[in-house]
């Protein structure tokens, strides 16, 4: 059992290179003094924190020449030896995957060490610790999936994971490993033309929402076609009885980006949309979206509908 000690001052950089060097392994950890780490000013720890990404990215990169090495032994072995072989290049190959995930993980750091600053006295390992069910299943992902997208995916929901643990369920791990590419571009496009309303993203639904086109990485398809494309998913529904309901007298607030649409209804009233699931809530907290300027129209769209029904309160933007 570890000793309790005080925590005042670990914020998430530290919280998520502790973890780096659990999950990682042995060597890592050899590198990794967390008694001085935690008293690092801001810079230093955002220094040291970028010196771990290239840290990882060396031991890819020697894995990579390692790798190139066995397949060129392969070559002249048979039988017992060439499978052993064939193995030893799949383990590497592994191996570099979960490192190039792990070099990503520190450029989602969010520091926030002025605002978890705790004076009780706890035991370290039950602040910062990732579950061990939820490090194994994420090992395994990040050494079989090697897409730029899905890396980034699994980065920042360890980042988030290692800042709160319990933060990232293992059914959004499995979401992130079951999505195909296209599909997740489609997912993307959806969101960056979608109102935020709490945890949920909110499509507003019109007369012609379905036939609306708008940018799937760099190809234009229209909001049906895409519903299509989803519905094996399960990020997304869409439906008559479906949408954001509104309570007389209580505040619902609407953002797109910096943007906010405070309501209050004078009455019980609804509008439909296009809703994402509590498994498409969760991917989508892990996704970064861009304004577009479809996005902005159809948030301007869904003001008018406030002010028609008048349930507008006001508008705002978080830069003012």
């Amino acid at each position: 059992m570890e000793p309790a000690t005080t925590t005042k001052g670990i914020g998430t950089a530290v919280k998520i290179c502790v973890n780096l060097a659990k999950a990682v392994g042995p060597f890592f950890i050899s590198q990794f003094d967390y008694t001085k780490f935690k008293y690092l000013d801001f810079k230093t720890k955002q220094a040291q924190t970028a010196g771990y990404a290239e840290y990882f990215l060396a031991e890819a990169r020697s894995l990579v020449d390692l790798k190139t090495e066995q397949i060129r032994d392969s070559l002249n072995k048979t039988g017992l030896e060439r499978l052993k072989a064939e193995e030893n290049i799949t383990l590497i190959t592994k191996e570099i995957n979960r490192l190039l995930v792990y070099s990503k993980v520190p450029a989602h750091v969010r520091y926030l060490e002025g605002e978890k600053e705790q004076d009780s006295i706890t035991s370290t390992e039950d602040i910062i610790s990732i579950n061990e069910t939820w490090l194994d299943r994420f090992n395994d992902l990040a050494s079989k999936l090697n897409e730029d997208w899905r890396q980034d995916l699994l980065a920042k929901s360890f980042a988030v994971e290692a800042d709160k643990p319990g933060a990232i369920d293992l059914e959004t791990l499995f979401t992130i490993a079951r999505l195909d590419q296209r599909s997740f571009y489609f997912f993307d496009a959806i969101l960056s033309s979608s109102l935020k309303c709490y945890e949920v993203y909110f499509l507003p639904i019109e007369e012609n929402t379905f036939a609306l086109t708008i940018d799937v990485h760099g190809t234009e398809h229209n909001v049906g076609n895409i519903l299509y494309q989803l519905q094996h998913t399960g990020l997304l529904i869409h439906g008559d009885s479906l949408g954001v309901n509104l309570k007389a007298g209580a505040l619902v607030q609407f953002r797109y980006h910096d943007d906010v649409l405070a309501a209050i209804s004078p009455t019980n009233c609804s509008f439909p949309g296009i809703m994402t699931t509590r498994a498409g809530s969760a991917l989508a907290a892990l996704c970064c979206t861009a304004s577009t300027e479809t996005g902005i129209t159809i948030f301007n769209s869904f003001e008018e509908k406030l002010i028609e029904r008048d349930s507008l309160h006001k508008r705002y933007s978080l830069k003012q």
